[in-house]
């Protein structure tokens, strides 16, 4: 499961960087957004596990799009 830890360490990149955040925000939107790409899959090719996909891809969603605000936001 490498997604996990890459946020894990985006997440530590980002909050010792402080204003060079940068690495660690790639890293954060790599891991989630890997795990996002595995729910869309996972949508598209069984419609019978639509359900654990909505709840595998809903955290990973929240995550890009909160850390995308904050990005744009500065």
């Amino acid at each position: 499961m490498a997604g996990p830890r890459m946020i894990v360490a985006g997440l530590v990149l980002a909050a010792l960087a402080g204003e060079n955040a940068v690495p660690g925000y790639a890293l954060v939107f790599a891991g989630t957004g890997s795990m996002l790409a595995a729910a869309l899959v996972l949508v598209l090719s069984a419609a019978d596990k639509r359900a654990a996909a909505v709840k595998q891809g809903f955290f990973p969603l929240l995550a890009v799009v909160i850390l995308g605000a904050g990005v744009a936001l500065g």
